[in-house]
């Protein structure tokens, strides 16, 4: 018997990013479990960046729900439409606003203010996050598809952390089964911040409210287990399963047996370390930027410049001009590549060309486990992992056999790694292919497949509500 289950969030196709990869696959994946999907999801105009590739939404039933508000309105006014990725941002404004706020007439001025006002005060009820409007539009959406159709259960993931008031509403309304999937931490979560401190204590009685609620919790990291336990108490764990990131099969070029990636000799220069991904305050790649130059004054800019060539995909950081100007300074400028943001079938053609496959991730992310490493460990590459040392993070890599991990600020280490690739090339790897395929995510939708039998009342093996600690030792 088929059962029907409800995906809501935000980040589904064409939606460009990361996120995206795990809803989609969970929905193209459900139906060899038993499992039918339909998706409550982000109106196309409403989504800031899509895929390029992007053909249209396929088999599987995709409702889409516009975002209420003054902002969504102006856009729309405008005529903005989403980017794509690889091509040419759209302005945020019209050209007459763009003017200096001295030369524009009396009357623009205020109605200017009182914009700035009425957007403040609209802002102001963005608790948990700004998508909270779009929650109450896809609220009353999801109730009426249930009124049409039977839905067994609902499957909402975060961030953003309102997508969870969709299973909220239904399971109050409707008795509906309910999983709440977090890709990521809600409170506590790295530099996230609310704009105003009165925000704080409702943020956290929202969180508390949807892990009580919910009929199961889906974690993607084991690293935030012993948060939740030690938040929400020991009876949470009964209720928890992790289920991570993963990487698909069928998109990315996996290589099973005992193949791995061959020495790469340093008379083959320049040797290429690529990253895919964004760069921001917890993937800052100044460590990089400052050991190379540490390599240059030792071995010279001109050796660098001809052994060395680091791409980087993704979007940026405010100070990318100044790391910029930084490497020009020391005659380093080519060695780093700043390619922007790229669809996700060029960063995987990325990784499948690189020598070396680079991860980035800042100290307050040490249960974070970057979604790029699934497909990273896929591709078979050696990985230099510059992340805290005790990470969740390293734990996953460890048993692949593939990576090297350095601490994010050791500026030394690297240069000292940096300057071994130059002298010596890049040492062969010989991947733990039975670890790395148990990150499939056809194998993960299975996971997630017994959740939904257990939440639902389905007969299915024991022991699928225990939470599952992905280290090595246990995988």
């Amino acid at each position: 018997m088929t059962r029907t289950v409800l995906i809501v969030s935000t980040d589904y196709p064409p939606l460009a990013g990361t996120n995206t990869r795990r809803l989609e696959a969970f929905a193209r994946y459900l139906p060899e479990y038993g499992w039918q999907p339909r998706v409550l999801t982000l109106a196309l105009d409403d989504m800031a960046l899509i895929e390029s590739s992007w053909q249209g939404d396929g088999t599987v039933e995709t409702v889409r729900v516009r975002t209420p508000g003054l902002q969504p309105w102006a856009r729309r006014l405008r005529g903005q439409r989403p980017r794509r990725t690889g091509g040419e941002s759209q302005p945020e404004a019209p050209v007459d606003e763009m003017e200096p706020r001295s030369k524009r007439p009396v009357w623009k001025r205020l109605v200017g203010a009182a914009w700035g006002l009425a957007v403040a005060a609209e802002r102001a009820t963005y608790v948990p996050d700004p998508r909270r409007l779009w929650a109450i539009a896809a609220s009353q959406a999801a109730l009426r598809l249930a009124e049409t159709a039977d839905i067994d259960a609902v499957l909402t993931s975060s961030p953003p952390f309102s997508a969870h008031f969709v299973g909220l509403r239904m399971k109050r309304r409707l008795g509906t089964p309910w999983i709440a999937d977090f890709r990521d931490l809600w409170v506590g979560r790295p530099y996230r911040e609310l704009p105003y401190a009165w925000q704080r204590p409702l943020d956290r009685a929202y969180e508390a409210r949807v892990v009580k609620r919910a009929d199961h919790l889906v974690l993607a990291s084991p690293g935030w287990v012993p948060l939740f336990e030690k938040r929400f108490g020991p009876a949470l764990l009964d209720r928890t399963t992790v289920i991570t990131n993963g990487y698909d099969s069928s998109i990315c070029a996996t290589e099973r047996g005992n193949q791995g990636a061959d020495h790469v000799d340093p008379k083959r220069q320049p040797i290429t370390i690529g990253y895919t991904g964004a760069l921001h305050d917890g993937e800052s790649p100044w460590p990089v930027a400052k050991a190379l130059a540490s390599v240059a004054a030792q071995l010279g800019a001109d050796r660098v410049r001809s052994g060395l060539r680091i791409r980087l995909t993704g979007p940026g950081a405010p100070d990318w001009a100044e790391l910029v100007a930084y490497l020009r300074e020391r005659d380093l400028d080519d060695v780093v590549q700043f390619l922007g943001i790229r669809s996700h079938a060029e960063s995987l053609a990325e990784q499948r060309a690189a020598d070396v496959l680079l991860i980035l991730s800042a100290p307050p992310h040490e249960e974070t486990i970057r979604g790029k490493s699934f497909e990273y460990m896929a591709a078979g590459k050696p990985i230099l992992a510059l992340l805290p040392e005790r990470s969740t993070q390293a734990q996953i890599l460890a048993p692949s056999r593939l990576a090297t991990v350095v601490q994010h600020g050791d500026v030394k280490s690297i240069a000292e790694i940096l300057a071994r690739y130059l002298e010596s090339g890049v040492p062969a790897v010989q991947p733990n292919w039975d670890y790395i395929g148990r990150f499939e995510r056809r194998e993960l939708t299975g996971a997630l497949a017994e959740v939904l039998n257990r939440c639902a009342g389905v007969v299915t093996r024991p022991g699928v509500g225990t939470t599952r600690h992905l280290s090595g030792a246990d995988l």
